[in-house]
């Protein structure tokens, strides 16, 4: 599984949330789109952060390194209540 996130647009309910699905054991890649401070990366285990302007073929190249062995499927965006 692999989630891309858009750390620029996270609230801290946001952020927490994706805390909460690491603590729950998901082992899924994640990709951060924007600026994420180095020691949230390393509790989330970033493993690639493509930083605004984003270039054309940098998500494109990072998606291609991680090996998906079947289909993605959308899932609803997170967001925390309140």
């Amino acid at each position: 599984m692999i989630a891309i996130v858009d750390f620029d647009a996270l609230t801290e309910a946001d952020i927490q949330a994706l805390l909460n699905v690491r603590g729950d054991r998901w082992t899924g890649a994640l990709i951060a789109l924007g600026r994420v401070e180095s020691d949230l990366r390393q509790v989330l285990g970033v493993r690639e952060t493509v930083l605004r302007p984003f270039g054309s073929e940098r998500l494109r190249k990072a998606m291609s390194e991680i090996r998906v062995s079947k289909a993605t499927e959308s899932l609803p965006a997170i967001r925390a209540a309140g």
